[in-house]
């Protein structure tokens, strides 16, 4: 991977910037992003909206779903979550300083951490309950034939996102997986499904599709 170009980061850790380097290759593409959160503040895909490519934003939280529907009129913007079964979950809203309520998660083992070590993002909290789909159930119905990148930030439910994908039938060509939250250990779901770890941030691991690694 070449070296980031310079430019305006929306991400929390940089991730539009590297992805945008892997995928320099690529003009007008299309991505995913499951726990989109807000649609500037410390998005992933903002930079590639505003470059002209569109995909499907993933956002259980009913206040910041609104956002992302005013900012992104052409995108494909759901209000539910992810996991590995239909019906609905309680999501644990955390209510923190910044407003963008990052901590906020379906996974049981996370809201047990949390409790652990309470501070002031995350001592005041709401349970909502939320409709839940599988990702190859949101991919079956709104994704094109490629997909260019599949972005997970789900505070420890990365596992129940995965899992839930059919990746015979979708296969991001990258992904980018939040991996400071390994409540269950994902990374066996993905060399099953024949991905190649191609990248670490600190904060993500990313992956490339065994088929296309050749190409980034």
């Amino acid at each position: 991977m070449s070296k980031p170009a310079a430019t305006v980061s929306y991400a929390q850790n940089n991730e539009d910037i590297i992805l945008r380097t892997i995928l320099e290759t690529v003009k007008k593409g299309f991505y995913v992003d499951v726990g989109a959160n807000h649609p500037v503040e410390h998005s992933v895909t903002k930079i590639f909206y505003k470059a002209g490519w569109h995909g499907i934003n993933v956002e259980p939280n009913p206040r910041l779903f609104e956002l992302i529907q005013k900012d992104r009129p052409k995108d494909v913007n759901l209000n539910v979550g992810v996991a590995n079964q239909t019906g609905k979950l309680s999501l644990r809203l955390y209510h923190s300083r910044d407003g963008l309520e990052g901590l906020s998660t379906f996974s049981e083992a996370s809201k047990q951490e949390n409790a652990k070590i309470v501070h002031e993002d995350n001592k005041n909290y709401s349970d909502i309950s939320v409709p839940v789909q599988k990702l190859a159930t949101i991919l079956a119905k709104h994704a094109p034939e490629t997909i260019h990148f599949m972005k997970v930030d789900v505070e420890g439910f990365e596992y129940d996102v995965l899992e839930s994908n059919d990746w015979k039938r979708f296969r991001p060509h990258i992904l980018c997986i939040e991996f400071n939250h390994l409540m269950k250990d994902w990374r066996g779901l993905l060399k099953t499904a024949q991905y190649d770890s191609l990248y670490s941030d600190g904060l993500n691991q990313y992956y490339v599709a065994h088929e296309v690694k050749d190409i980034y």
